[in-house]
């Protein structure tokens, strides 16, 4: 998944219309961005280690993740929607 968004991100930068000339690329884009939305998700569910102890309480997973990863996490997330919501904004127009 990571791959896919490595490759297709700069490409879209060459070539705006890429996803025009190969759709299959538009499915697998949008395949990446439920991925992230997903394991973004469950980012306040996955235990962690403390001092080699295993935490699994849900209130300290979720105080660890928002000041930990939380924020970039929610802003590539939001990019991600946003630019879903742009595309296809942009081709009911057309």
């Amino acid at each position: 998944i990571l791959g896919v968004d490595l490759v297709l991100i700069p490409l879209l930068f060459v070539q705006p219309r890429l996803y025009e000339l190969f759709p299959s690329l538009a499915i697998e884009s949008k395949m990446a961005v439920c991925y992230w939305l997903l394991d973004f998700a469950l980012s306040f569910f996955t235990g962690y280690l403390e001092k080699g102890t295993l935490v699994m309480d849900l209130r300290k997973i979720a105080c660890r993740y928002l000041s930990t990863w939380f924020v970039p996490d929610l802003t590539v997330n939001a990019i991600d929607v946003v630019m879903i919501l742009a595309e296809s904004m942009i081709s009911n127009d057309e």
